[in-house]
């Protein structure tokens, strides 16, 4: 199922949240953790929203995994490879146009 795009994470158990804080009447952080509840690795997911202007909006965002070998975000053997499988730490940028 995981080859055909069918499942997101490997568990079946996960806690996860937000903390949103105004930093200023433009800019808003976000922190979003999820926790795979069994292995007890974790995928850290900070965000920034600027409001440069009325119609104009810069977001970055990163994707952060975190856990031991072997669990699901620390990264785990595949079998017959001589490599392991983990979760990519991710950064990214976006502007957005209202018009």
């Amino acid at each position: 199922r995981m080859d055909r795009g069918e499942l997101f994470v490997l568990g079946s158990l996960y806690a996860s949240g937000q903390i949103h804080l105004e930093v200023h009447p433009l800019v808003n952080c976000y922190f979003s953790p999820i926790v795979n509840l069994r292995d007890g690795s974790f995928l850290l997911l900070p965000r920034m929203v600027y409001d440069l202007a009325q119609n104009l909006q810069l977001t970055l965002s990163g994707s952060f995994g975190f856990g031991k070998n072997g669990t699901e975000y620390g990264g785990y053997a595949l079998p017959g490879a001589a490599f392991k499988s983990q979760a990519p730490d991710t950064v990214l940028a976006w502007l957005t146009w209202y018009f």
